[in-house]
């Protein structure tokens, strides 16, 4: 079907085919109109697989260089074309007798034929296994039975009590005997206090006849002998002050070191004994009235010189109490 317009009127005219004459009478105006047949060109064929549309140049903006399917290097076929504008081609893998293809499989068969075999899995020994849980079950029995001791014992077992009763027998009038972890010592009757707020348990007392004040605390020291400057600093931990001095020396048989304790936030200022005697950890203090009292005060000195004599004469290191653990 042909559509002509005149070109005198522009009526349109409408042809199946063009006249052998090549022209043809206009009904309208009457006037003749050329006809021109159209030339016969073969269509235009292209890529199967690509719609149609303006195809763009590696110039022309958003042109996408990720998306070309570069020619195989062999003689194979293949299609290499530029992204046209409503569809992006997609990668669909290496073209078919592509060197570099070749060269990739031969380099994956070399990296799996040279990997180590995997470890084959252990198997597990049932006797190492029995064991272990035998081993497990001695535990738990030790450990019950040191929890059972503990519970019957704890700080003030019977050992503690001995040592106390035996010491409390022969003690003068007016005087208690004091036990802490296994260790004994006599002081004079008076307004009592106790339970620092330190780790190590204590007793103190304040004398009600000479007004000195005496001091025991003891913990378990551990099996690791102390020297002398960590008998100090261990103590000063426990005392909240300052140890002045720290001279060695030896009391009842056991060797300590002799200070002044100075600055404490719990006890007045006081000389002080450390011990580190069969894994006990032990401190002595005695604070007399006279020290650093007024002239003018009267002060009972034979009072204080009797009751620090019996203070520190009556020390003793008795045994390990029960529940001890070490």
């Amino acid at each position: 079907m042909l559509t002509v317009k005149c070109p005198h009127c522009t009526t349109a005219l409408k042809l199946k085919q063009a006249p052998p004459s090549g022209k043809v009478k206009c009904p309208k105006c009457g006037n003749a109109v050329v006809i021109r047949a159209p030339s016969k060109q073969p269509a235009a064929t292209k890529p199967s697989g690509v719609t149609a549309g303006p195809s763009l140049d590696p110039d022309d903006e958003g042109f996408d260089f990720g998306r070309i399917n570069a020619p195989s290097a062999s003689g194979a076929s293949g299609v290499s074309h530029f992204p046209v504008a409503g569809r992006l081609s997609a990668y669909d893998g290496p073209i078919p007798g592509d060197p570099l293809l070749a060269e990739a499989k031969e380099e994956e068969q070399q990296e799996t034929s040279s990997a180590p075999p995997a470890p084959a899995a252990k198997k597990k020994n049932p006797k190492v296994l029995i064991g272990a849980l035998a081993a497990l079950g001695l535990f738990l029995v030790v450990g019950v039975g040191a929890f059972a001791m503990m519970g019957g014992g704890g700080g003030g077992g019977e050992a503690d009590v001995d040592v106390v009763a035996a010491a409390q027998a022969t003690a003068p009038s007016g005087y208690k005997a004091v036990g802490i972890e296994g260790c004994v010592v006599l002081m004079p009757k008076g307004s009592e206090w106790d339970s620092l707020p330190s780790v190590i348990e204590s007793t103190a007392i304040m004398s009600d006849e000479s007004g000195s004040v005496y001091f025991m605390g003891a913990m378990n020291g551990g099996k690791r002998p102390l020297d002398k400057d960590q008998l100090r600093k261990k103590a000063e931990r426990q005392l909240g002050g300052e140890i002045l001095g720290g001279s060695e020396k030896e009391r009842n048989g056991y060797p300590c070191i002799h200070g002044m304790l100075d600055g404490s936030i719990f006890l007045p200022r006081m000389m002080v004994e450390v011990f580190h005697v069969e894994e006990r950890f032990v401190i002595l203090g005695v604070a007399p009235a006279s020290l650093g009292a007024d002239p003018s005060t009267p002060v009972n000195r034979q009072a204080e010189e009797a009751e620090q004599k019996i203070f520190y004469s009556s020390f003793k290191v008795g045994p390990k109490p029960s529940g001890w653990l070490w």
